[in-house]
Formats: C-alpha cells, structure tokens, sequence
C-alpha cells in the first residue's frame, strides 16, 4: 500500500491513499472486498461440500460476507460518482453494463453446461429475468435495484446541500423506514434472501452507509476515528454474544437474520470492517520508521491475493459455484475419507473455487487485446 510520498509521512499526518493516489483502487477497500468474496466461497463450500470438507462449522464465521459486500459497494458507487462527476440517472446506466454483461454471459454458459451442451433460448431468457440459474444470483437481482437508486443516494449523502444537518438525517431515517418496510411487507421475486425484496430489505442500509462513509471518509478513516469506532463495535458484538443473543432470538428477522441482515450480523460485520481498517492503519505507522519497514512491505506482499481478488470480486461471484460444480463432479472420481485427505482436498477446494472464475478474467482480458490489435490494423490499413 504504498503511499504517494511516504517521506512526508508523519504521525498527525497519516491516511489511507485516496481513490486518486491509487488511480482508482483503494487497497484496503480492494482487501475487505477479496476478504467478503472469500468468505462467500467458504460458505458455498460448506453447504455444497458439507462433510467433505474439515472445519465445515466454520460456516457461521461466513455470514458477515454479503452484509460488508453491500457496504463497499455503496462506498465504490459513491468514488465512482466522485471520479466520474456523473451521479444521475447517466451515471447509474453507465455502471449498469459493468454488473448485466459479465451476468448475462454467466448465465449462458451456466445454462449451456447444465443442459449438456444444448442452448434453450426460451430458458435461457426465463432463467436470466428471474435469476434463477445459480442460487447465488438472487444477489443480482437486488443489486441492480440499488445501483438504480444509487444516484439518489448519492444526492442525498454525499452532495453538500445547504441545510446538510437536515437532509441527512431525515434522508437516512427514509432509508432505515423503507428498508424495514421492504423487509418485512416485499416478496418481488421466489428467491433465496434479499433477492425476495424490494431493493433487498435491510441490505438497503448497507448500501447508504457506505454513501454516508464515503460523504465523511476524511473524518473516519483518521486514526482517532478508527480507534473510537473499533473500540465501539467490537465490545459491542461481545455483549451481542454474552448477554443480548437470547433478546435477538425473540424477533428472529430484526435480531439473528443472515440475509437479510438483522442487528447480530450489523454488529459482526462492522466489527470486522472497523477492526480491519484499525490494523491497516497501525500497518501505516511501520512505513515511518527504516527498522519497522519491512514489516509493512511483508504486509503488502501477503494481502495482495486477497486484493486481487476483490478487485475481480464479480467474477469469482458468478462463476465459483460452476467451480463448485466440477468439484461435485471430481468427488465421485476420488476418496475423501481420512482427516488429512479431507485437509489436503478442503485446502484444493478454496483455492480452486476462487482461481478457476479468474480465468474467464484472462478470456475477457484476451479478447479485449485482440479486438485492441483487429481494430489497430485495421486503421492501419
């Protein structure tokens, strides 16, 4: 995470790169995105695999993983807008492309290996308006309801209005109304979780927190900030734990619900993201000093998998339950019985699930390269 001028560096001084500095990529937003992606794919695996697998109780560590996808989309949505200067309806179609296209060619080939190598076109429309060739796609259908909004939200959290301290407040308690009213008294579509509800249900405060972050990101990503908020949330999910989980049982959609969130997952997931932030920020104070140094270089080196795969997070999304799939498959090829084959093929299993989408990332990457070189030559001639 290198800073554009680490000799300026100084206790008081010190932040995280701007979106400008990093031409666009946030690295710690790029790593809570690969870490939430992840956690996805363990949870995919967990169900999918089941007794296959070691440590398959891990599961419910997994659950902040949509809930913090949500919040850094809003964040992204909001820089984007900054970046571009186009936060109106032009600027949410111009994302739109970005999410429909990698969704609608996924879908295809989905579908052309569920159906054995055949193409339905009939089933192919039916399965891309109702999201229904991977259980994993409900989460398409509501995201593209936020990103509709998105320029809204925008408006509303991160343009300066001259009466800020009215409008957003009362913009945020219309947000909290209309996502408990979609949560509870929505059904758009037979879907698993949010993908059921009018913009998501709660996942509809995920997305305008990360707005109202990105309107006060100067503020909170300062150390003070920081360490308030780290040590706000996590004692907070503490007593969550010891005292309060009795309490959430009694109404299960506000309290204990997963997807969507309710108030148990708002705790673990702003606990993780705050305690993150907090240990990229003490990482920060290492590049002050010669001696400490290398312990921020070894910092970078180890997040960097996990930063690449946030910054292709959609493509592991859409394809890793294809690659779970294939494992399905290789399974009744091959024994599992013993704890260390269990290990050897849990390990096998992860990385196999998050790698295998990136390679439709190298196929996109290649057919941009020759379209690049057909339209070069072309002019040339």
């Amino acid at each position: 995470m290198a800073l554009s001028n680490p000799g300026t560096i100084t206790w008081k001084n010190i932040v995280f790169p701007s979106a400008e500095e990093l031409s666009g990529r946030i690295v710690w937003l790029d790593f809570l995105k690969g870490v939430s992606m992840i956690a996805v794919v363990i949870d995919h695996l967990c169900y999918s695999l089941e007794n296959r697998i070691v440590a398959s109780s891990i599961q419910p560590l997994t659950f902040f993983s949509v809930s913090m996808f949500v919040f850094l989309a809003g964040i992204t949505a909001a820089l984007s807008y900054d970046r571009h200067q186009d936060a109106g309806i032009k600027g949410a179609f111009r994302r739109m492309p970005h999410i429909v296209v990698p969704y609608a060619v996924a879908t295809a080939v989905y579908l052309f290996c569920q159906l054995g190598g055949r193409f339905d076109f009939q089933a192919y429309l039916r399965s891309l308006f109702y999201f229904t060739v991977s259980p994993p796609f409900y989460f398409i259908a509501f995201f593209l309801q936020l990103m509709l909004i998105s320029p809204l939200l925008y408006w509303a959290f991160c343009v300066r209005h001259k009466a800020d301290w009215i409008v957003i407040p009362a913009a945020f308690a219309a947000v909290v109304a209309i996502g408990a009213w979609s949560n509870f008294y929505t059904e758009m579509l037979p879907l698993h979780g949010g993908g059921k509800h009018l913009f998501g249900g709660f996942f509809l405060i995920f997305f305008a927190l990360g707005f109202l972050f990105c309107r006060f990101r100067v503020v909170l990503e300062s150390l003070p900030a920081v360490l308030l908020l780290a040590g706000a949330f996590i004692p907070l999910y503490i007593l969550a734990n010891l005292f309060w989980r009795a309490d959430f049982y009694k109404s299960y959609g506000l309290g204990l619900a997963v997807n969507p969130p309710g108030l148990y997952i708002f705790l673990y997931t702003f606990m993780i993201f705050w305690g993150t932030l907090l240990l990229f920020k003490l990482i920060d104070f290492t590049r002050l000093w010669k001696y400490t140094r290398p312990v921020s270089t070894l910092f970078d080196v180890l997040i960097l998998p996990v930063q690449f795969c946030g910054k292709h997070s959609l493509l592991i999304f859409l394809y890793h339950m294809l690659a779970i799939g294939v494992l399905l498959v290789l399974l009744q090829c091959i024994s599992v019985e013993t704890f260390t084959e269990r290990l050897f093929f849990s390990i096998f299993a992860l990385v196999f699930a998050t790698a295998f989408p990136l390679l439709f990332a190298l196929l996109g990457y290649g057919w941009k390269r020759c379209i690049r070189f057909l339209s070069t030559e072309r002019e040339a001639s």
